[in-house]
């Protein structure tokens, strides 16, 4: 009975009496219908009868509060997996365009000359070829006099 009670520590008054019933969608429980009457034994036969007949049509009624609940966080889950989804493309395209500019550069400096030697041996290379770059060449003199 403490567990019907839901009127506890609420400040209202408590009931005399309680009619309950299951509410049952094929051979699942739902939950309970509870009814409270404030006089001793205020139900009869035919408040029996009504209940039997409202108890189907309320059962389904929750059951489809149930479903809909269920389909409702089904889609919010949805559109949560589609948004992520979203995110690692915009992502895998961000590190992609990355990359692509990179790569080029990579690629070239593997093909220099310079690539795989020391700090110092490159320094010297690329003075040596500065220094060659801004001399004439001979035809280069014969065609300025």
């Amino acid at each position: 009975y403490q567990l019907l009670d839901y009127h506890r520590d609420r400040g209202l008054p408590r009931p005399t009496s309680i009619f309950s019933a299951p509410l049952f969608v094929e051979d699942e429980l739902l939950g309970l219908l509870k009814i409270a009457g404030m006089e001793r034994l205020p139900f009869d036969r035919r408040d029996r009868e009504v209940v039997e007949r409202f108890l189907p049509a309320a059962a389904v009624s929750l059951r489809n509060v149930h479903l809909k609940q269920s389909l409702e966080d089904q889609a919010m889950q949805a559109e949560m997996r589609a948004s992520l989804v979203t995110l690692a493309r915009a992502v895998a395209h961000d590190v992609n365009n990355a990359i692509g500019s990179i790569l080029p550069l990579a690629d070239q400096a593997a093909a220099s000359p310079l690539f795989g030697s020391s700090p110092a041996t490159m320094a010297s290379r690329y003075f040596s070829a500065s220094r060659a770059a801004m001399q004439p060449a001979p035809a280069d003199v014969i065609a300025c006099r």
